[in-house]
């Protein structure tokens, strides 16, 4: 019984077919799904798409007028005055005391912890006044703390214009 011998020609029709198949696949399925890409079509925008009625002369308070829809309802939608009416956050006094465990930001507030996501945190160790070392985060870390957790908030912190010299890591894991 003799074994087959390798046919490098083959080998090569197979890759072939694989690749036009790969792309014969790829173009119905981008028909299939239309909209999903960057192309031509419907989807969301800032301009006026294919089925507006807006001219190119003409501003949006001037459709909304001819249209009637003054009245929408845009949700999260707030006006400057709103804006500007909302009270500056008190801050916060000394340094804040964030504890790492596993990838979750934990916070004492009120003698009780409760879990802060990042860029909460990052904001409220932003307002906080630091203390007569300079310090206005300590960061402790338990042993089921992940170190992609404190990378982040290290880095968030620096992004933030947060100094290292404001911040202080404690070298062991607590209980």
């Amino acid at each position: 019984m003799k074994a087959a011998a390798w046919n490098p020609f083959r080998l090569k029709n197979m890759v072939l077919m694989a690749l036009v198949l790969g792309i014969a696949a790829g173009i119905w399925l981008g028909d299939l799904f239309k909209g999903f890409g960057l192309g031509p079509g419907e989807g969301a925008g800032l301009g006026p798409g294919a089925g507006s009625h807006e001219s190119p002369g003409q501003t949006t308070t001037q459709l909304i007028s001819q249209t009637g829809e003054d009245n929408a309802d845009l949700v999260g939608h707030h006006t400057e005055e709103e804006l500007n009416n909302e009270p500056e956050p008190k801050p916060v006094r000394g340094p804040v005391k964030v504890l790492i465990d596993g990838r979750d930001y934990f916070v004492q507030r009120n003698g009780a912890s409760e879990t802060i996501p990042l860029l909460e945190l990052v904001t409220l160790i932003q307002r906080a006044k630091p203390d007569e070392d300079g310090r206005r985060v300590i960061i402790d870390r338990t042993a089921d703390s992940r170190p992609s957790a404190e990378i982040k908030l290290t880095e968030a912190l620096k992004s933030a214009g947060i100094s290292e010299n404001a911040v202080t890591i404690t070298p062991r894991a607590v209980d």
